[in-house]
């Protein structure tokens, strides 16, 4: 199943008001089945416990919470926390992990004077990986609470633990952008929720010793457990005032090299924000100009304020008039792209139907409208009405919405004024490709005023404001540090995809029927059915500008094909040395486990080849541990395995040739071969040969030869799914925008020149 997917730029928290709480379907039992010789790796940390530090996997059952018994052992690997348990045998897939020991404070950069215990319950079942930390602690009473008094499953349990668990540090509703589950998360990892763990670990230590910091831990999980909420004033006064002079004094900066230090040397997340969400207005905060993370000098956002305020006045923008009811809308160019600069404020359900009942206003306030624009619906957004009544360049009608699947045509205009649409995930791709800042980019987004915290330069003139979003249920919330836009794709039948704009851009998702902000961006000139490229290629004459490429590393040649502006492998690659590249060992096919394919396909790697991840992991100065079932936020050009001077296409360059030769509707057919295709045939008008090489499967079965061909794209998706990355699928005629590929899956690969 698929989600619906917003994009969200994601700053400073970490955001849960319309995650998929769907309950487990009636008659699911969680404590099927045995665990029968498995072995689980993990790493353990408060700080990092130390080296020797004991651990223990106990039994437990699913149900009824109680321990069954089975016990097995092991012991902290290193400094860095890390551990395995091996030949783990259980009669129930549900178990308890304990370490206890010994850890390196992160606030003072030495190892405690005291031992520590934390603990983690988890379900055995699909895992092969269970972390312990602060957070899976904090929660674990109040799992067991949930599990033996309100018998609920543990998925579920587990679920709204972490999500009340989150919210008492500030880490709210205010967006969907999504943590992992906290026996996943890990402090020395480059992402948002190791950058929320981190910020926990550190203000629940504070400046106190590993007895009162026990101390202050089994409080939390005592008040925490029955109602989810901490209702300890004193405590939490405390922290935030630790937090408020821990940033203004320098603190944090010194947290930061403690961690580092432990980590290697390696860089860790952003986790000073996290820290700054404990602090509320009524705690007195300096705002020193030296500080890592400081609040807006606007104090949040002014509703009594015009929505021109929240502009760039030094940017130079453009306007549009929505012919359907007269507003005006700034818009400001980007790269090659034009956007609104404002958030859409249509309304007229009489002339688009699809908005009846499916269009608020903040806090059912008219005049917030007129600052921040309107809260959609997925299905608003995209105009399901409309789309039901192929009133549309869609194929035949599609009928979407809450619990339904459909095929979403290119450049969906959805509510959009006239010349504009709803832009996908590939459009925010793009934008965020042309600002380049990976770790800052939603701060560039920003407008200059209006956020609790940060000060931001909005040097684009994209002006995200933050102003709420609104849940399923008709609540609305307000979370400081984030805002949500509706794109123009899905991932689940009752999920819409979302752009969350946070410090940092992810693409996340959120219920359908959600209410969401919506910017729109101006249609390409060329339609989709028209490249702006002239044919270089009939079935009588070939005039393409082809080169060729040399791979010194076996000599190998291949053909290439210049594309507009880009410089493309007109034939898949077909390297396999495993020796010179040790990453190619064991994920490289020759498709069917035949040499002669090899030879006319070239070979099917894994992602986890594809990208070379062992080079990457060897990098002296941004090692990067990349592979199924890890996120490594891969940024720029991606050498991968690649011949020198090429590199592994990322999801921008893979749009950028779709929309050069006209556009995702026909694309399959121009760059599909004229030859090797005996249903939907190709026409190769620009030279690049796509053959139907097919795929191997990660269950290691071959398919689709003659009849379809995956290639790689380096782009990870959202953090949430960890094993799928970015692919392209070519069958048909149509190529429908990317899709999901599982990391171990075997894929063809061109390369693009860099």
């Amino acid at each position: 199943m698929k989600w619906n997917k917003l994009f969200t730029l994601i700053f400073v928290s970490l955001f849960w008001a319309c995650s998929d709480d769907d309950k487990t379907a009636g008659g699911t039992t969680e404590d099927a089945g045995i665990i029968a010789d498995l072995n689980v790796a993990g790493v353990a940390q408060k700080g990092p416990f130390v080296k020797g530090s004991a651990v223990t996997v106990q039994g437990i059952d699913c149900k009824t919470m109680e321990l069954t018994g089975e016990r097995f052992e092991s012991t902290v690997k290193s400094d860095k926390g890390d551990y395995d348990v091996s030949s783990i045998n259980l009669s129930s897939p549900c178990a308890v992990f304990e370490v206890s020991g010994y850890y390196l404070n992160e606030v003072t950069g030495v190892k405690s004077a005291d031992k520590i215990t934390l603990r983690t319950i988890t379900n055995l079942k699909d895992r092969k990986n269970v972390n312990v930390n602060v957070l899976t602690h904090l929660e674990y009473d109040r799992v067991m609470y949930l599990v033996t008094v309100n018998k609920m499953l543990l998925a579920d349990a587990k679920k709204q633990a972490e999500k009340e668990a989150l919210a008492t540090f500030g880490i709210d509703d205010g967006a969907a952008y999504k943590v992992q589950t906290f026996e996943d998360l890990n402090m020395f990892e480059k992402s948002e929720g190791g950058a929320a763990l981190l910020a926990v670990s550190v203000i629940m230590q504070g400046d106190e010793s590993t007895e009162e910091l026990a101390k202050r831990l089994e409080k939390f999980a005592y008040d925490f457990a029955e109602d989810g909420e901490w209702n300890d004033g004193k405590a939490k006064k405390e922290i935030a005032e630790w937090a408020a002079t821990a940033t203004e004094n320098g603190k944090l900066d010194t947290i930061r090299k403690n961690v580092e230090s432990m980590n290697g040397g390696n860089k860790v997340a952003a986790f000073e924000t996290y820290v700054s969400a404990v602090i509320p207005d009524s705690v007195e905060n300096p705002r020193s100009s030296s500080s890592s993370v400081k609040k807006s000098s606007s104090s949040g956002f002014d509703w009594s304020l015009s929505k021109e305020a929240y502009l760039n006045q030094s940017v130079k923008y453009d306007s549009i008039v929505d012919a359907r009811d007269g507003n005006v809308y700034k818009t400001v160019k980007i790269g090659n792209q034009t956007w609104m600069a404002e958030n859409l404020n249509y309304a007229d359900s009489t002339q688009t139907p699809s908005l009846l009942g499916n269009n608020w206003c903040y806090e059912d306030d008219p005049q917030k409208c007129k600052v921040v624009g309107r809260l959609y619906s997925w299905t608003a957004a995209i105009d399901s009405v409309k789309l039901a009544s192929n009133d549309t360049k869609a194929d035949a009608p599609q009928e979407c919405g809450m619990f339904k699947q459909c095929t979403l045509p290119y450049q969906l205009q959805g509510i959009c004024p006239d010349g504009y649409h709803l832009p996908d995930t590939t459009e925010w791709s793009i934008l965020l490709a042309s600002i380049g800042e990976k770790n800052h980019y939603g701060d560039l987004l920003k407008s200059q005023i209006g956020w609790d915290y940060g000060e931001y330069a909005d040097e684009y003139g994209f002006s995200v404001i933050y102003a709420g979003d609104r849940y399923r249920d008709g609540t609305y919330s307000y979370g400081r540090m984030s805002s949500d836009f509706w794109t123009a794709e899905q991932y689940q039948g009752n999920d819409g995809a979302l752009a969350h704009t946070y410090n940092m851009v992810a693409i996340t998702s959120s219920f359908k029927d959600c209410g969401k902000y919506v910017r729109c961006v101006k249609n390409e000139i060329v339609p989709q059915t028209q490249s702006s490229l002239p044919v270089c290629k009939t079935a009588t004459e070939d005039n393409c500008e082809y080169g060729s490429l040399t791979d010194a590393r076996d000599g190998q040649t291949y053909r290439t094909v210049k594309i507009g502006e880009q410089t493309w492998m007109a034939e898949n690659l077909n390297y396999a040395d495993s020796t010179q590249t040790p990453s190619l060992l064991n994920r490289n096919w020759c498709y069917g486990n035949n040499p002669e394919n090899c030879k006319t396909y070239g070979r099917l790697y894994s992602w986890t080849a594809a990208i070379d991840s062992v080079k990457l992991s060897q990098d002296p100065d941004d090692p990067l541990d990349c592979g199924y079932g890890k996120r490594c936020f891969l940024w720029g050009r991606v050498q991968g395995i690649c011949p020198e001077g090429y590199h592994l296409p990322d999801t921008t360059e893979w749009s950028t040739l779709v929309a050069a030769v006209g556009g995702w509707n026909n694309a399959g057919k121009v760059l599909k071969s004229q030859v090797g295709w005996p249903y939907f045939k190709g026409s190769d008008d620009y030279g690049f040969s796509a053959l139907a090489g097919g795929i191997r499967h990660h269950n290691k079965d071959f398919e689709a030869i003659d009849g379809s061909t995956y290639f790689w794209a380096s782009t990870e998706k959202t953090s949430e799914n960890t094993a799928q990355v970015y692919s392209i699928h070519i069958g048909n005629n149509r190529i429908n925008s990317f899709v999901d590929g599982y990391k171990d899956n075997g894929y063809s690969i061109r390369c693009i020149k860099d």
